[in-house]
């Protein structure tokens, strides 16, 4: 699958029906498949989608957790009862999941929101909120790839963290 990348906010139907952004829709398509999976996001009051392919990645993270856990039910709800299977219609277009629309403060606009190997689907309004919060940077923070990857290589080998 293509990467992700950009964002965009397109009108909901009255039929809950919304359609994804041409390059959302090229990157599922050069998947080979047509489909993709949404679900509510973990950690925020949005959706995430992805391909089958990414999916079957999260469930096998999911198994590092033992089944009595109970975050790994509060996961599980999440990422497996909760999701949905999606196919773009003729027009490119989904229907979005109405259990979730208020969870995610999507009315008649929704926001996609690409984020390289998957996206997300948010109200407007709660997206730019998180955008504002993502964008500030607090003085002496370092937020570049390279130092990232530094950072998350010695917390992997038990030697540094934060």
């Amino acid at each position: 699958m293509g990467f992700f990348i950009g964002a965009a906010t397109n009108k909901v139907d009255r039929k809950g029906r919304v359609s994804v952004p041409f390059s959302f829709r090229k990157a599922i398509a050069d998947s080979g498949v047509q489909g993709f999976v949404v679900f509510p996001s973990p950690s925020r009051k949005n959706l995430e989608a992805c391909s089958y392919e990414r999916y079957a990645e999260l469930m096998e993270d999911l198994d590092f957790l033992e089944p009595s856990d109970p975050r790994r039910t509060k996961l599980s709800q999440r990422l497996v009862s909760d999701a949905h299977e999606m196919m773009l219609d003729t027009e490119g277009r989904i229907g979005l999941p109405s259990g979730f629309v208020a969870m995610c403060g999507i009315d008649n606009k929704a926001s996609f929101v690409g984020k390289a190997h998957h996206f997300e689907i948010w109200g407007p309004d709660q997206y730019e909120g998180q955008a504002a919060k993502n964008r500030e940077i607090e003085d002496g923070e370092d937020v570049s790839l390279p130092w990232l990857k530094a950072q998350a290589k010695l917390a992997r080998s038990g030697e540094g963290g934060a």
